[in-house]
């Protein structure tokens, strides 16, 4: 499993290795869904954190796993991004903390234009949002700091 977090500034992976007990089958890509994946355009997912590096680690992971991404680095300039085409994305993840806009603000406004918009929130700590609030206002995943990466790739498979 791998963990995410990012403290002054400096970006901490953890790694952890540990043996996993497979009692399901393995699923097996068949010719059909090989031929349906190839058809879909990959989903276009729009990352929002003011620390660069946790962005382009967001970034290159979901760029892994085939998604299209876009990283900006402050919550006013995602929201004028978004509002020149908002269904240029599939799907947002947002930081909390953030000069200028902050990431539930970003959501907040973000939903007024396209209430069907998903979007996951991610904090290490925040007095002023919750998981409860978050949900309320429409956001559709709330993610603690540090990020578990099998987690949030599971949200986002989840969402779109």
């Amino acid at each position: 499993m791998m963990m995410l977090d990012s403290m002054d500034g400096l970006l901490v992976l953890d790694i952890l290795m540990f043996a996993e007990k497979r009692s399901a089958p393995v699923h097996t890509e068949s010719s059909q869904d090989r031929k349906e994946s190839t058809c879909r355009q990959p989903a276009r997912i729009l990352v929002v954190d003011d620390e660069q590096a946790v962005a382009r680690f967001i970034s290159e992971l979901l760029e892994m796993q085939g998604y299209k991404t876009e990283t900006v680095a402050d919550g006013e300039d995602a929201l004028e991004l978004f509002k020149q085409c908002p269904e240029r994305f599939d799907l947002i993840i947002t930081d909390q903390a953030m000069p200028r806009l902050s990431g539930y603000e970003l959501a907040e406004k973000v939903l007024e234009i396209r209430e069907d918009m998903p979007v996951i929130l991610c904090t290490g700590y925040s007095e002023q949002v919750d998981e409860n609030t978050a949900k309320k206002a429409g956001i559709r995943e709330f993610m603690l700091k540090p990020l578990d990466t099998r987690s949030l790739l599971a949200y986002v498979r989840e969402l779109l």
